[in-house]
């Protein structure tokens, strides 16, 4: 039979309301001594909080969803941003719940998530970049659940890098060593925003120099390649036929993600080309990434940031569920390493 909090009071001989209080982090008017001996009687009798029953009382959970695709390239999160949402809410005593559903069964009504078809969180995070079923955006806001979209531009409701700062803050990196002969590079594939806004930071930011800005666009078997083995022999076969192809060849690349500059640096090995001696690289990613022991400069994307930014802004919502509220953009960090040079 559960214990109650009637039995931890009487044991630590104090009120109910007085256990109540200590038991969930409100004790602060009542002595250390106080404190300590309710928390120890609790751990004596063995008691578990009744969230169920709180959250009757209360009207609250103390559970924020998160909402994803079981897609790789629809709902896509680093551990970087997880960890920063689940020490975020940790710090505000709350918990996280996750929702993985198919595209398929996302498009039916009859298979939403439990979070959408009951009452059993606060608000939710959606972390669902694209292709996001309309009916489900409707079903959403006619709910009334409290919800923030992750890695998504909005016009409200949201936090998400701003990527085409990302492109220029890689750009100017290298505009600043010298470099004027810059092309950025891709792999096809991804419909994420970022892809188009990376590049047009790239290309902003040299047409601003006065510079001609030149891309390449390398085919892969998009997601699988990128999931299983981005380093394709077809891969660096094509890079380093591209290398040799140019008349001209750039002193400096910027590149979409991590995996184009790894797929790069090696290309630039088969055909001779030293990095950075002959060679500056420099990526657009979630950390900085290594490659045969070499760390690559990369603009550092704002995981642990948008993760407090979505918390927060999700508390706003909660507390005002009808509030729009103004989207998030924020700003990546550039961290140098061994893959790019002044000339």
């Amino acid at each position: 039979m559960a214990v109650t909090l009637k039995e931890v009071a009487q044991h630590a001989q104090i009120s109910i309301p007085a256990a109540s209080l200590i038991l969930n982090g409100k004790g602060k008017t009542y002595s250390k001594d106080t404190n300590e001996r309710v928390h120890e009687a609790a751990r004596t009798l063995g008691y578990r909080p009744n969230l169920a029953a709180r959250a009757a009382r209360s009207g609250k959970f103390n559970a924020v969803g998160l909402l994803m695709s079981d897609h790789p390239c629809s709902s896509r999160i680093s551990p970087q941003l997880l960890q920063s949402i689940l020490e975020t809410l940790t710090a505000r005593d709350m918990h996280l719940t996750v929702s993985q559903v198919s595209d398929e069964k996302l498009t039916d009504l009859k298979f939403l998530p439990k979070v959408l078809q009951q009452h059993m969180v606060d608000g939710m995070l959606i972390n669902y970049t694209h292709d996001f079923p309309e009916q489900v955006t409707e079903l959403i806001h006619e709910s009334m659940l409290p919800a923030i979209w992750m890695n998504t531009p909005l016009a409200s409701d949201c936090v998400y890098p701003d990527e085409i700062h990302s492109g220029q803050l890689a750009t100017q990196y290298l505009l600043d060593r010298g470099h004027r002969k810059i092309t950025y590079i891709e792999f096809d594939g991804s419909e994420h925003y970022s892809r188009t806004d990376r590049r047009v930071g790239y290309e902003t930011k040299m047409q601003d120099t006065g510079l001609h800005a030149n891309h390449a666009t390398f085919p892969t078997y998009y997601p699988k390649q990128v999931n299983d083995d981005p380093m394709s022999y077809q891969t660096h076969e094509q890079m380093c036929r591209w290398l040799k192809s140019l008349k001209k060849r750039p002193t400096a690349i910027v590149t979409y993600s991590p995996w184009e500059a790894q797929a790069m640096m090696y290309a630039a090995a088969l055909c001779g080309i030293s990095v950075p001696k002959e060679l500056s690289i420099v990526a657009i990613g979630d950390d900085v990434f290594s490659f045969m022991g070499t760390s690559i400069t990369s603009a550092v994307l704002p995981l642990e940031e948008m993760g407090q930014s979505a918390v927060s802004l999700l508390l706003r919502k909660i507390a005002s569920p009808a509030r729009k509220i103004r989207a998030r953009k924020l700003k990546s960090t550039l961290v140098e390493a061994q893959t790019a040079r002044a000339v």
